[in-house]
């Protein structure tokens, strides 16, 4: 099986506004960037949020159903989390810290086309032979394969944590005290989006399942 990627459209300006920063850092640029980076990081997480659950959560934000308004407010909740700790985390570092994680970041992203701009992650043999096994078998109205594609999808996420969110924390070596703050905020916002997605694959019907599951295995090329 070809590797696939989970690919999520972002913005071009804010692409090109990373490139930029990138560009200067590696410049080796004395005006201090931290402030600008931080602000695109967020920008690009909130971005990625939004293609994979802001349009689900806009389509039943004003409907009466209980699970949809608990997992807007989840939304919300962690879409504040990510606004205030992520250009915390990088506004004391320096634009040499700077410089290693801006080029890693530029190079998550997938841009053949240029008005068709993609932060991507690779998916492993193992997991998305699975996920696809699940979605076939939701798509076939197995109305057991529910649970695990939705366990599948919390796996897919995690794994998007870890290449955009954990990897980028490792690569610029914050002291014990921010490193040890910054884990328990990802462990926290996580945990939040995790039991959520638990808990509305519970309360869906079949046909529910398959739209949110068709929905996320777009992203999946």
């Amino acid at each position: 099986m070809a590797i696939q990627f989970v690919k999520i459209l972002v913005n071009r300006d804010t692409y090109q506004k990373l490139q930029q920063i990138t560009q200067a850092l590696n410049r080796g640029e004395k005006t201090p960037l931290a402030k600008p980076l931080g602000q695109v990081f967020t920008k690009l997480t909130c971005e990625v949020l939004d293609q994979a659950f802001g349009a689900l959560a806009k389509s039943q934000e004003n409907s009466d159903d209980v699970q949809a308004q608990e997992t807007a407010k989840v939304l919300r909740q962690i879409d504040k989390h990510l606004q205030k700790y992520m250009p915390w985390s990088i506004s004391l570092l320096s634009n040499i810290r700077l410089q290693a994680v801006a080029n890693y970041m530029l190079d998550q992203f997938h841009c053949d086309d240029p008005q068709q701009i993609y932060l991507q992650y690779a998916l492993t043999p193992a997991l998305a032979s699975r996920v696809q096994q699940n979605y076939e078998r939701l798509m076939q109205n197995d109305s057991l394969a529910v649970v695990p594609v939705f366990d599948d999808l919390i796996e897919v996420i995690d794994t998007g944590v870890t290449a955009h969110i954990r990897t980028p924390k490792t690569i610029l070596k914050f002291n014990y005290v921010v490193d040890k703050t910054l884990t328990g905020i990802i462990d926290l916002v996580t945990s939040l989006g995790y039991k959520r997605i638990e808990k509305v694959a519970r309360h869906l019907s079949l046909s529910q399942a398959q739209q949110y599951a068709r929905h996320f295995n777009s992203f999946i090329q």
